[in-house]
Formats: C-alpha cells, structure tokens, sequence
C-alpha cells in the first residue's frame, strides 16, 4: 500500500476470495489489456523442503487463480516459482493451470530461468510461465551475461543505498 497507493490491497485467502469481490477493478468495456501475475507459496515444491507433506493446503493455491483467469480472461498472464512445482506427483497444480490455458485458448511458454540473466543480483533458478490471448508468446531472451551487459552483483544493486545502523 505504501508502494503503490493508488492500489486497492486486498488482504484475504484466495480460497476464501470469490471472483465477484474484485469485479470492481475491472473496466466494463475493457479499454486496456489486463496482465494478472501470480505466484503460489513455493515450500511445498522447494528442493529446501525436506518434509514435503502431501496435504499441504498451498500446494492447491495456484489452481485457485484458475477461477479468476476463466472469469476475467485477462490478455496476459505471468506466473513465477520455484523449477519444483513441475515436479509435483500429487496432481501437479501447473500442469492443471496449463490444461486451463489450452483450453481458453491462450498461447503459452514455461522455462527454467536463472535470475542473474534477467538483471537480478542473485544466482537463483525459477520457473516462468508466460500466457497471452494476443497470439504466439515466448520467455523473453537473456538481458544480462554478456561482456556489453553483465551479470549484476549484490555490490551493483546496493552501492549507492546509505549504511545501515546496527541492530
């Protein structure tokens, strides 16, 4: 809210969360195309998680926005998360989302990405999906990791930030 105060904050559980509660912020005629981004709670499909549990109630979040993307059919959609979440035995959640984009006739790309290509100061494997109602999509191509752009480090992205006291 602090960021962005123009934005309506909606502080409740997608589960809990119908698709009529935020037609609101949505034109009626549609002047704009619509981007909706999305990413699940990823301990459930985290190498990290060790002690995966398969009643783990986020593992079903992502399908949740299944709801919104029927109702709403925004142009584009962007989901983010860990490379895991292929990976799940018990109904894979992405594969599900992707069965739903075939059907409402989206083109989509899925990938693993590795963050510092893309101009973020981290080593760090993610999964990118990409949809689009327009026509064929694909993940964009690396940005960073040539001699012209190379890979930013933490040191790039704080050097001008002041100190911070201790404690």
């Amino acid at each position: 809210a602090r960021n962005f105060p123009e934005a309506t904050p909606i502080l409740d559980d997608i589960r809990n969360l119908g698709t009529d509660q935020i037609e609101i912020h949505f034109e009626k005629e549609r002047r704009n195309p619509v981007l909706m981004c999305a990413c699940a709670p990823c301990q459930p499909f985290s190498k990290q998680n060790r002690h995966k549990d398969p009643s783990d109630k986020r593992a079903s979040l992502l399908g949740h926005l299944g709801r919104f993307i029927t109702r709403f059919r925004p142009e584009l959609l962007l989901i983010e998360n860990v490379p895991g979440i292929k990976a799940n035995v018990d109904g894979n959640p992405l594969s599900e989302l992707v069965g739903l984009l075939d059907e409402l006739g989206y083109h989509h790309d899925a990938g693993i990405v590795m963050a510092h290509h893309y101009g973020v100061p981290q080593s760090r494997r993610r999964l990118l999906l990409v949809a689009s109602l327009f026509g064929p999509i694909s993940l964009p191509p690396p940005s960073h990791g040539s001699a012209e752009q190379p890979h930013l480090t933490v040191w790039d992205a704080i050097q001008r930030m002041p100190p911070l006291d201790a404690g």
